[in-house]
């Protein structure tokens, strides 16, 4: 094998690898963080890595068919501004579209391509494919590559082909990707969503002891259970995992979010007193009152106070609430409420009455 071919070889094997290494990386990238989001649901990392590597391995295509799309997308406008009679500039991508003139006999390149009333010299990198006939002589062809004002040359690596149809091609590449793309992502969506409403908040709060859910994780468990979840069950599919909230926590522990008038605190502890029939249940953050509830005897939940703020009746009525009652007066529950789409509270507590 002569030292050129070899140079040329060595070069297609770099960039393969570099490919290979790229896809690599971005589907570990994305299995990791799809199982971190497993793991945080169900508390356990083996199933949530097994999980994260299957739904890792189609969001990955899902994200190689959006740089497809991209990069098909910055192709077409270049195209469009080729046509438009654009002028190259110095180490920037540019589509050189027009006849090709080939510096030597036989259609080998490099060769010239005339744009417009300019003539562009060509330069393909060894790897670029070329498609059949494109480099001869006369030939209408589209170059895409980055030009390069030392070498007074555009340095072609992308693919270099005819002109005829140009447009067209590249609309049918952007379509494909973007139904690909969207394909992937919807199953991905899907399966992650019937996840959540399988699996719900309460679950992993009662099986990680150090869990403290994010606003976001708070309202996507609002939509999940106002969308998804609710229906469901109403239509006779019942949630797969069953849990009870605040029915591992001690008397007098609670955890959760409240925010409200620009205050916010993390809930650690919560105490009970009776109010005639009624029960006050009041959440803090350390010393500091973040919020009361009051509930009737019925387990409804008759008013609601975070921080200063009176949250007024018809919000109130939009809170879920989950109680159950355990021997000696204790009582556990979950308190949530999202306020004009924004969530403010969710509280698990277990207090002694």
């Amino acid at each position: 094998m002569s030292p050129c071919c070899t140079i040329i070889l060595v070069q297609h094997t770099m960039k393969a690898l570099r490919g290979c290494f790229a896809w690599l990386a971005l589907y570990a990238l994305v299995s990791l963080a799809l199982a971190l989001v497993v793991e945080r649901r169900i508390g356990e990392r083996g199933p949530a890595l097994a999980a994260g590597l299957v739904a890792g391995a189609i969001a990955s295509v899902a994200f190689s068919h959006l740089f497809g799309f991209a990069r098909s997308l910055r192709e077409l406008m270049l195209i469009r501004k080729a046509q438009g009679g654009g002028e190259p500039e110095d180490g920037k991508l540019f589509a050189a579209i027009g006849p090709i003139t080939p510096d030597q006999a036989e259609g080998v390149l490099p060769g010239t391509i005339r744009c417009g009333t300019q003539s562009l010299r060509v330069l393909v990198e060894p790897d670029v494919k070329i498609v059949h006939n494109v480099a001869k002589a006369g030939a209408e062809v589209c170059a895409i590559g980055r030009y390069s004002m030392d070498r007074r040359a555009l340095i072609v690596d992308r693919n270099l082909e005819t002109a005829k149809g140009l447009f067209a091609r590249r609309l049918n590449t952007i379509g494909t990707a973007l139904m690909n793309m969207t394909v992937m992502t919807a199953i991905v969506a899907t399966a992650f969503t019937a996840f959540f409403a399988a699996v719900p908040l309460d679950f992993a709060e009662d099986r990680i002891a150090d869990l403290h859910p994010s606003w976001l994780e708070i309202g996507a468990e609002d939509w999940v259970e106002t969308n998804v979840r609710t229906p469901l069950v109403a239509a006779g599919m019942p949630v797969f995992v069953q849990a009870e909230p605040g029915a591992s926590l001690q008397p007098g522990e609670a955890r959760g979010r409240i925010r409200s008038g620009g205050n916010e605190a993390n809930v650690t502890r919560a105490t009970a007193e009776r109010a005639g029939e009624e029960i006050a249940i009041r959440f803090y953050d350390g010393d500091r009152q973040a919020g009361v509830m009051v509930i009737a005897p019925d387990g409804a939940l008759t008013a609601l106070s975070l921080f200063i703020e009176d949250i007024d009746p018809e919000t109130v009525k939009q809170a879920r609430v989950v109680l159950r009652k355990f021997e000696g007066g204790q009582v556990a529950g979950r308190v949530s409420l999202v306020k004009q789409g924004v969530p403010v509270c969710r509280v698990v507590f277990r207090v002694t009455t």
